[in-house]
Order: C-alpha cells, then sequence, then structure tokens
C-alpha cells in the first residue's frame, strides 16, 4: 500500500485491480447517478456491467487513485486512462451506450488530436464526503501521475458545470464549449436535456511543463488551438467514448 497524500480522517491511494468491485459500487451510487448527459439512460436501461464499463478499464493501466477513510472504505476515485491501451476493449452491446456513443464521438472529433495526453477519465466522490475538497485533491494527484508517467499533461471532457468550473479553478485550457442544444435527432429534437446549471460539455486540458515531447517518428503534437470553439450545430459518425467528469 502506498499512502500518496494522507488528510485529516482520510487518505489518498493507488487504486488497485482488488478496488475493482469496491470503486463500481461507488460508481453505482454516485456518478451513474449523477452524470448529467447519461443518468437518465443509465435509469431507463441500467448502469454498463463492471466488465463492461469503460471506466473500470482504467484501473489495469494502473494510474488511478482512491480516497479512503479511516475505516478502509473507498468514499472517492479518480479514473486515469491512456486511450492507447484500449484496443482490445470489446463492451457487450449496451442501450445506454449505444446513444451516447455517437454523441461523445462528436466531442473526440471536435476537440482535435490530444495523443500523447493521459485522459482523466472519472472523478467520483460520495454524497457524504463532498464539499470537502476531495474532488479536488483527486483530481490534484491525477495532473502529477501525468507528469510522473511523462505524458504531455492531463485532458478531460466536463458534462457538468461543476466539474468545468473546478477545471477552470485549476488554471486549465478551456479548449471546447459544445452546447448540450447543439445535438439534435433527425427532426431537430434536442437528444439531451440535462438540468441547470448543465448546458454544455467542455473541454480542458492541462499541460505539464517540464514535458519534454518523443523522438520517434510517430510522435503527434497536442493541438495548439487554445480558443474556446463554441459548436451551435454538428454531425458526426463515430464510435468511441471518452472522458465523463462529473
Amino acid at each position: 500500500m502506498s499512502i500518496y497524500t494522507q488528510m485529516d480522517g482520510w487518505r489518498i491511494e493507488r487504486a488497485t485491480m482488488d478496488d475493482k468491485q469496491e470503486i463500481y459500487d461507488l460508481l453505482v451510487k454516485t456518478f451513474y447517478l449523477d452524470e448529467p448527459a447519461s443518468k437518465d439512460l443509465f435509469a431507463l436501461y441500467g448502469v454498463p456491467p463492471i466488465d463492461d464499463s469503460l471506466g473500470m478499464q482504467a484501473l489495469p493501466h494502473g494510474m488511478s487513485f482512491k480516497a479512503v477513510s479511516e475505516d478502509g472504505k473507498i468514499f472517492g476515485v479518480v479514473l486515469n486512462m491512456d486511450h492507447s491501451q484500449l484496443k482490445d476493449f470489446n463492451p457487450k452491446p449496451h442501450k445506454a451506450m449505444e446513444k451516447l456513443g455517437p454523441f461523445f464521438d462528436i466531442i473526440d472529433k471536435k476537440a482535435g488530436s490530444l495523443k500523447g495526453f493521459l485522459g482523466l477519465h472519472i472523478v467520483a466522490v460520495d454524497n457524504s464526503w463532498r464539499k470537502r475538497g476531495v474532488a479536488e485533491r483527486l483530481v490534484a494527484e491525477a495532473e502529477e501521475e501525468s507528469s510522473r508517467k511523462g505524458y504531455k499533461g492531463l485532458e478531460v471532457v466536463c458534462t457538468s458545470a461543476y466539474s468545468s468550473r473546478l477545471m477552470a479553478k485549476r488554471g486549465y485550457e478551456h479548449i471546447l464549449r459544445y452546447p448540450y442544444a447543439s445535438y439534435t435527432d433527425a427532426d431537430g429534437n434536442q437528444v439531451f436535456n440535462p438540468p441547470p446549471p448543465h448546458d454544455a460539455v467542455n473541454v480542458y486540458i492541462k499541460r505539464n511543463v517540464l514535458y519534454l515531447p518523443p523522438t520517434n517518428e510517430d510522435s503527434e503534437p497536442a493541438t495548439d488551438n487554445l480558443n474556446i470553439i463554441d459548436y451551435n450545430n454538428a454531425s458526426a459518425d463515430c464510435n468511441t467514448i471518452k472522458e465523463l467528469c462529473v
């Protein structure tokens, strides 16, 4: 066990595969109930099984962290993943994910190339531990991990106004704003209608100051577009899901 941060009454440790079930149970009662874009779909179709959950694919990468209480219970988690390691992920069909996939593929496409960035996929904290700075401390650990592992930085796709505020507070670069109202069906009806204040998906990055670019020919620079792009219309046909952050 490696304690990365010791706080008053709790600590942050590196998450391992031994934590798989407890972390999944935490997501079921927090993330899947709170995530603005998808909570209605998960309520209707159920949450993905543990082995088909994209978020759970982060654990084998070994770069995620858990917040643990004095009695050893996990009450918070940040799941970080390297998307280049997801090539073999082949989940079973799930109706909620089938509806979410094209939407988040649009976000992925419009955000541009973020190759070389570590993806902050999910931050989740139990209701009884919120408003104590736990989420921010977990995000800070993710930032440090991206630097330790030699990534260009950290990328986050925020579907929630609250997570967007946290990233802005921490000085992240805002590279994309995509309003929920921009995504409509064939009849022009808005597909996702989260309650206020959640009106858009925002993409943020935080660059590592000491990052040294790789020298191999396959290296690809991160996007240099640091202007906020606000899309009011979109269409795309892709198949992968990116980070969700609540």
